[in-house]
């Protein structure tokens, strides 16, 4: 079974920019309207009691950013890149972050070309997406931006949430 491909934002075949990483081995893509900048990985200090899918807060040149685990909201391999980089997202206006294990590009990629989801997946990993795209460099997973990082901020379907 596959999983149908729709996004809202994404609805019809404009061009949208999509910041490519690399990620536990897959190719990942997140919409660039949603990506702040792209660092060496800041140092993370834990916050006490806080959901297994939260690293801690990383300092942003005086700005106090949650850092969440990628890796761990989406049921991927825990084994970290050797000199991974940190994402830093906004979701509805506040800075996220989150480490990748290596940025490839800025495609450019058309809304209709994107493919359903494949079942194989893992769920999380499948909820998170809005479809795949079959190109030149592999298979791209482009995620949802709102579901990614609603995910961290504690909305509805966030596993990794204190209850």
């Amino acid at each position: 079974m596959v999983e149908k491909a729709t996004n809202p934002r994404h609805s019809d075949d404009r061009a949208f920019g999509v910041c490519v990483f690399r990620l536990a081995g897959l190719r990942l893509g997140l919409d660039v309207r949603n990506v702040q900048e792209v660092l060496k990985p800041l140092a993370i200090t834990p916050v006490p009691l806080a959901p297994e899918t939260m690293d801690g807060l990383v300092n942003l040149r005086g700005q106090i950013v949650l850092a969440f685990n990628l890796r761990q909201r989406l049921d991927l391999d825990a084994k970290e890149a050797a000199s991974p980089l940190q994402v830093v997202c906004l979701h509805q206006g506040e800075p996220v972050s989150f480490l990748v294990d290596a940025l490839e590009e800025v495609q450019e990629i058309q809304a209709g070309s994107l493919r359903p989801i494949p079942s194989n997946l893992p769920r999380r990993l499948r909820e998170a997406l809005i479809g795949v795209l079959d190109g030149d460099g592999g298979l791209l997973l482009i995620l949802d931006p709102a579901r990614v990082l609603g995910w961290v901020a504690g909305e509805p379907d966030n596993p990794g949430a204190k209850g």
